[in-house]
């Protein structure tokens, strides 16, 4: 008898936790990336379009389910270095550079991932490839 006195509170509280978190989910994913697409696929040209785009990736990415999760975490990181740049550091440009070469990968698969799940192209805003030289 006193365990199943034990039991109902526990799984009530289980239930209540679990309504609570954040949904990792597919549908949650594309229903976020859905509402956030003109900030995930707009070109960032100055510091405060960079950061509004990082805002968007982080609201997107506490939806990601973990099929994806690492990828567009590997996008956002990508971005919140941009955002904090110090342009005149050559070094953080060159490691900004070679973070952006990394990411190209994740930021493939995540398209790839969102198109054929979600039904979404965010080609445009998912671009990292690194600046060319102009040469």
């Amino acid at each position: 008898m006193r365990v199943r006195v034990l039991v109902v509170p526990c799984l009530l509280a289980l239930l209540a936790l679990t309504a609570c978190g954040e949904e990792r989910s597919g549908n949650a994913f594309c229903s976020a990336i859905e509402l956030n697409i003109p900030q995930l696929t707009s070109t960032m040209l100055t510091q405060e379009e960079v950061r509004a785009a990082v805002d968007a990736y982080k609201e997107v990415g506490e939806t990601a389910p973990i099929a994806v999760r690492k990828d567009w975490e590997a996008i956002t990181e990508l971005l919140e270095r941009t955002a904090k740049l110090d342009t005149t550091d050559e070094a953080a440009v060159q490691a900004l550079a070679n973070l952006a070469y990394e990411t190209k990968k994740p930021a493939e698969r995540a398209r790839k991932w969102i198109k054929d799940k979600c039904g979404l192209d965010v080609a445009t805003g998912m671009d990292v490839s690194p600046p060319t030289s102009g040469k």
